[in-house]
């Protein structure tokens, strides 16, 4: 199953240039950087999808 959520997240939220996109801004509410799009993304969110994708690679070996 994390798998498949990994390729979901791989073929919607990555760009054909390596681009991370659907990662929300920092801010005090969540709402302050709304709406989430295609084209917003952040340096830790890039981290977490990175954690992510070595915490997978390790389920998988």
């Amino acid at each position: 199953m994390a798998d498949r959520a990994w390729q979901g997240l791989v073929t919607t939220a990555v760009h054909p240039d390596g681009f991370l996109g659907y990662v929300q801004k920092v801010g005090d509410r969540p709402e302050s950087s709304q709406p989430v799009t295609y084209d917003r993304t952040s340096d830790f969110g890039v981290g977490a999808f990175l954690l992510g994708g070595t915490e997978l690679a390790l389920l998988t070996s």
